[in-house]
């Protein structure tokens, strides 16, 4: 099967969704590099990985978006590729 899998990212702390349920979360040092620039930016493996550390699989859909994500827009993202669309809100309605 296939799973939704979402990172939100406020610049200081990080929280990682699964199939639209929080799963962990924590703080992250991305602020010192992150700048804007996508030339150095990875999926599936952190920059240097050596290839035991690589993500083995298809990712299909990628999305970056350059605004935070509420919780209930990542959970209505996954619902709707499950096909139980939901509207959350005049800003981030479909």
């Amino acid at each position: 099967g296939w799973h939704h899998v979402a990172i939100r990212w406020d610049g200081n702390d990080v929280e990682l969704f699964i199939d639209g349920e929080r799963r962990d979360s924590g703080s992250t040092p991305l602020g010192n590099h992150v700048d804007g620039n996508l030339e150095n930016v990875r999926i599936g493996a952190r920059l240097g990985a050596a290839l035991g550390r690589r993500f083995n699989g298809r990712i299909d859909e990628l999305r970056l978006s350059s605004v935070e994500r509420r919780r209930d827009w990542i959970e209505a993202t996954h619902l709707s590729m499950a096909g139980a669309l939901r509207d959350v809100g005049e800003a981030e309605s479909w």
